[in-house]
């Protein structure tokens, strides 16, 4: 299903998209089952934008542990994970799919500061396939519509770390943050607040180069149906949503039984 140099990007820069992968029908079924949970846990209707009076609701788990989400496994979703995994090498989640609803906000668009993160802890000295985060679309996302963002290839300097720290434990987020902002100007800056304009340019154009490895911010927009696959050790974060219209987006961590065993007692740091 993926390609040669789908995989390749997917390891080189910790990310890979892959459209078309979940049918439109089925992101539209998704979607109204989204929207009819937010109506049912937070009076929050499609149609009446009075009533998005959050950015991003959470407390929709319901919606998830009755299968609701469970298109998200289509097969060649599923195929691609594969791929990237091995086939036979993970496991089916209990249950499918955690919705991410992303509203408009009336602050113009920003590179985010705050809340920089990795899925899973820095530990165990990993490569690049042991665990895999999906972010599918479900409604198109524009650019500087609430799409998420990554740092490209940071997941790179995380192994960097992993290969030099004792026993490959380097720690979760919060540890390699501080870690990454005492080393770099660029890291410093980026988790702290600044002039959108000048943010946009320094991290989204510029970019900058550490331990010879390439790095800028990128965001996520898209089609229904397709999809984000990123690495667990990939800084990653939400964005402003600056658009009319509702981010809608479901998204499912995925670990190889390898990948488990090391997080056994650690689990996701987020």
């Amino acid at each position: 299903m993926l390609t040669s140099q789908q995989l390749a990007a997917y390891d080189r820069d910790g990310y890979v998209v892959v459209p078309g992968l979940v049918a439109e029908q089925a992101c539209e079924r998704m979607c109204a089952r989204i929207w009819d949970a937010l109506e049912a846990v937070h009076g929050i209707r499609q149609g009446e934008p009075d009533t998005w009076t959050q950015s991003m609701p959470r407390g929709l788990q319901d919606l998830c542990k009755s299968d609701g989400l469970a298109e998200l496994a289509a097969p060649a979703f599923l195929e691609a994970v594969d791929d990237l995994l091995g086939a036979g090498q993970w496991d089916a989640p209990a249950h499918w799919g955690g919705p991410l609803p992303n509203f408009p906000s009336r602050s113009p668009w920003n590179v985010p500061f705050r809340m920089w993160h990795l899925d899973y802890p820095v530990r165990g000295n990993y490569g690049t396939r042991f665990a895999t985060k999906a972010i599918c679309a479900l409604a198109p996302i524009v650019p500087q519509g609430g799409g998420t963002v990554l740092i490209e290839r940071s997941h790179r300097l995380c192994q960097l770390r992993a290969e030099a720290a004792p026993g490959g434990n380097v720690g979760g987020s919060s540890e390699i943050r501080k870690q990454l902002a005492a080393e770099s100007d660029w890291f410093d800056a980026l988790m702290s607040a600044g002039d959108p304009a000048e943010r946009i340019q320094r991290f989204m154009v510029d970019g900058i180069e550490i331990d010879g490895t390439r790095l800028r911010v990128v965001e996520f927009s898209a089609n229904p149906g397709d999809v984000l696959f990123f690495h667990p050790w990939l800084f990653h974060n939400s964005s402003p949503n600056c658009s009319d219209a509702a981010r809608m987006q479901v998204g499912q961590n995925l670990t190889t039984r390898a990948g488990l065993s090391i997080y056994a007692k650690g689990g996701s740091d987020t």
